[in-house]
């Protein structure tokens, strides 16, 4: 692994650091594929609307790419890990001034484990842990990811691939990792991220494939009933691409025609789910 703090070769921070005393912060996973990012304006994008909502500014993204250029190895897939932090400040939660962002960089060797689950499909289940409801953090990539930390421990336990969170009324919101869709009678849908959940750069790019494709997408409120009632439900985010589900707490599904479509769209112009 490579770590880079502040552009510097190192795997130290300050114990001051607000991202390590209050999770305030933000951080982008992308995949590099032989030394070229496929979505870096589409992350870099996110990261600056994410900053502005956080009030961490400014903060210069123009070097970062060749920054992060330099330490990748052109000949494998490597997963790129870019957090902002606010920076070092005083105990207590009012704002530092004046602040410094922290830039945290990590490189490290992309699985091939996972290749097989994009491939045959995924086995998940629905999470007893459930996302609260805050529209000011709803979207935002920050680093308090606590509700997918315990989500995440009951699909280890359980031996599933992955699990769907609800928020607290029942609403179906995201897999702990990826983002959901269902297809339902030739058109998809994908939960409303409004109040709660991370709005994935996948999730966005898969909307523009399925406009491309004349499939019509509807972003709405979705009930745990129309998860088994769809047709064919399936999962992105910026490292796998599309994972299709084959199994909802025990319930076989189907790996259909559209999910397949899109995913072989997504392998043509991001070619490291193949």
């Amino acid at each position: 692994m490579i770590t880079l703090v502040n552009g510097r070769r190192t795997n130290k921070i300050s114990i001051h650091d607000r991202g390590l005393a209050y999770g305030d912060g933000v951080f982008e996973t992308m995949l590099s594929v032989n030394g070229h990012v496929p979505l870096w304006d589409n992350h870099i994008s996110r990261l600056k609307l994410s900053l502005k909502k956080l009030n961490i500014s400014p903060y210069d993204t123009r070097d970062l790419l060749d920054t992060i250029k330099s330490h990748l190895d052109m000949s494998c897939q490597q997963i790129i890990k870019l957090t902002v932090t606010r920076g070092i400040g005083p105990r207590g939660y009012s704002l530092p001034v004046p602040s410094e962002p922290t830039t945290i960089i990590s490189i490290v060797k992309r699985s091939p484990d996972i290749k097989q689950l994009g491939q045959n499909g995924i086995r998940i289940k629905l999470c007893e842990t459930y996302y609260a409801k805050q529209s000011r953090l709803a979207g935002l990539k920050h680093l308090n990811r606590l509700e997918q930390v315990l989500a995440r421990m009951e699909v280890d336990d359980s031996g599933h691939d992955e699990g769907i969170m609800l928020d607290e009324t029942g609403k179906v919101i995201s897999a702990t990792a990826h983002n959901l869709f269902l297809v339902k009678d030739g058109a998809m849908s994908t939960p409303d991220l409004t109040l709660s959940g991370v709005s994935g750069v996948m999730r966005q790019f898969v909307i523009g494939l399925a406009d491309e494709e004349k499939i019509p997408v509807t972003i709405k409120e979705v009930a745990v009933e129309e998860l088994l009632a769809s047709d064919e439900l399936f999962l992105t985010n910026s490292i796998n691409g599309i994972w299709p589900i084959c199994e909802l707490d025990s319930t076989i599904m189907n790996v259909g025609d559209i999910t397949s479509r899109l995913r072989t769209r997504v392998m043509d112009v991001i070619p490291y789910c193949d």
